[in-house]
């Protein structure tokens, strides 16, 4: 009798916390990231078109929300980034039980910052247990970085080096990372700067001409035959790091950094 009452208090809590778990839509894949590290991921129940290997419902994206499909999905909590206008994120939010909307791209702390909103809104404790040991943590993985890495080499961050590379500048959560780090971030001061190769003309390579890096991180598994072709200066290396873990503001960063600790020439003293 006892094993059948512990099994039938089991199943409650069960149905308990599923019933409390609110119904959620993320807008874009880096917030279903910060969902799925706060254990909130099972409470989806619409994506943006860009998750649709869940098998949830899409609602658009994160410029063209689907106001319809959001709202006939009656979510308790619909979460967006500031990319949404907003305008059309008052309008969807006027109509919806709650609504956020993410600012995620300038700095570690927005990251922070959201996963603390995200966690408090869904009433869910260990999540809000989460969302400040991510703090925590992240940080104490940039301070033992920061202690190895004493050359502090200066570093170019790029998305790659072929279709339509872009440069993150000092206004970036990616340049913030790496400046806890130890490392010297070059580039320009805005967030994002494109850099459109024609056959005319590679502003990569005279970017990287102007701000003389000791490593151009590229965000992408392989070093293509692009970079390759580029003419660089002799001290500069290009190093590839997985972008699938680098170019989200969310958790996933701290796989990021578990690569970056023991990563093979990241560290060795630059190229003189």
């Amino acid at each position: 009798m006892r094993s059948l009452a512990v099994l039938l208090l089991a199943f409650s809590l069960n149905n308990a916390a599923q019933a409390d778990c609110p119904r959620i839509i993320s807008q874009s894949p880096y917030i279903t990231h910060q969902l799925d590290y706060l254990g909130l991921k099972t409470c989806l129940v619409g994506t943006s078109r860009y998750d649709q290997s869940l098998g949830l419902p899409t609602t658009g994206g994160l410029l063209d929300p689907d106001s319809e499909a959001i709202l006939a999905l009656q979510p308790d909590l619909w979460i967006t980034s500031d990319w949404t206008d907003l305008d059309i994120f008052r309008a969807i939010q006027a109509k919806s039980q709650f609504a956020l909307r993410l600012h995620s791209f300038a700095s570690m702390r927005q990251i922070e910052n959201n996963l603390l909103e995200i966690a408090q809104h869904s009433r869910q404790p260990a999540a809000l247990e989460r969302a400040h040991a991510f703090a925590a943590t992240w940080r104490a993985k940039a301070a033992l970085i920061k202690a190895v890495n004493t050359a502090k080499p200066k570093v170019l961050l790029i998305s790659s080096c072929s279709g339509l590379p872009y440069a993150f500048g000092q206004d970036a959560y990616l340049s913030d990372l790496f400046i806890q780090m130890g490392f010297t971030v070059v580039g320009n001061p805005q967030r994002i700067t494109h850099l459109p190769i024609t056959p005319q003309a590679n502003p990569l390579e005279k970017l990287i001409g102007s701000t003389l890096p000791d490593f151009v991180l590229l965000f992408e598994r392989n070093v293509t035959e692009a970079c390759r072709l580029m003419q660089l200066p002799k001290q500069t290396r290009l190093i590839s790091l997985d972008g699938a873990l680098f170019l989200q503001p969310a958790p996933t960063l701290l796989q990021a950094m578990e690569t970056l600790k023991n990563h093979p020439t990241l560290f060795e003293p630059p190229n003189k």
